[in-house]
């Protein structure tokens, strides 16, 4: 799987996306191009998957729109210390041909041990994962970002219909 984004330097606005997803027969193309235009905000969004084919549409923006890799560099710049544990805080989400209402949440400050680079301090949360052809939606995505002032993505685990996917800095 292969997901890149390119957003504005405070990391707060997403400019474009592009996914590249094998998972088993299934294939997964996007490409977006965020239209930030006060009077019409969309994604110029051209998608391909196995099951739907080739298109071309726009989908409606909204500002608090993210791609999967905006939305962990969104994430960086939020104040953990004033995000409560275990409350939902909802978000957009944009992948193929949609917009979906999604959350996440913060569980906490956690110690873990990665491989690679060691022992780290993190700040651990979830982000909901929705139903179709690579996730069953019945578990969350669990995140770990660096408990410095870089905030990065550490590793993460999201349960997928054959198993679990999983990622980790190196």
């Amino acid at each position: 799987e292969d997901f890149r984004s390119w957003f504005s330097v405070d990391g707060l606005r997403p400019l474009k996306f592009t996914r590249d997803t094998h998972e088993g027969s299934y294939q997964a193309r996007n490409t977006y191009v965020y239209d930030w235009s006060e009077t019409d905000p969309h994604i110029i969004a051209d998608v391909y998957s196995t099951s739907s084919g080739q298109r071309s549409l726009d989908i409606p923006l909204s500002k608090c729109t993210f791609d999967l890799p905006a939305l962990f560099c969104y994430a960086r710049n939020m104040d953990f210390d004033r995000v409560e544990e275990g409350k939902r805080y909802p978000m957009t989400f944009a992948i193929d041909d949609d917009v979906y209402n999604v959350y996440f949440i913060k569980y906490g400050r956690e110690t873990i041990k990665v491989k690679g680079l060691g022992t780290v301090k993190t700040i651990k949360f979830a982000a909901k994962l929705l139903a179709g052809e690579v996730f069953n939606g019945e578990e969350d995505m669990m995140i770990w970002i660096s408990a410095d002032e870089n905030r990065i993505p550490v590793c993460f685990e999201a349960p997928i219909l054959v198993g679990t996917a999983s990622g980790r800095m190196y």
